[in-house]
C-alpha cells in the first residue's frame, strides 16, 4: 500500500526514487572527495564491483563516474522529496 501511495504522490515507483537519491549523493560524493577510490565510493553505496556502480551512475547521470569526477561534470539530481500526512475529522 505504501509503494502505491508514494508512486501516486511522487510520481515515480519508490525504487527508482531510492536509486535517483542514492546515485545523487554517489555522484556528490564521487565529485566531493577525490581521495576516496572509485571502487570505496561503490562498495559504500552497495555495489560489489566498480563496473555495476558505473553502470548504475552512468544510466542516472549520463556520464560514468571516473569521467565525471576528471571533468567536474554537473551531474543530475534527484531532490529529497518530504510529505506531510494531515489527518483530519470531526467529532
Amino acid at each position: 500500500h505504501f509503494r502505491r501511495m508514494f508512486s501516486a504522490l511522487a510520481g515515480l515507483p519508490l525504487s527508482e526514487y531510492i536509486r535517483r537519491r542514492r546515485m545523487t549523493v554517489a555522484g556528490a560524493e564521487v565529485l566531493g572527495d577525490r581521495d576516496r577510490s572509485l571502487l570505496d565510493v561503490a562498495v559504500r553505496y552497495g555495489y560489489d564491483t566498480g563496473e555495476g556502480f558505473a553502470r548504475a551512475f552512468r544510466a542516472v547521470h549520463g556520464i560514468g563516474p571516473g569521467e565525471a569526477r576528471r571533468t567536474g561534470a554537473a551531474l543530475r539530481s534527484q531532490q529529497r522529496l518530504t510529505f506531510r500526512l494531515v489527518v483530519e475529522g470531526s467529532s
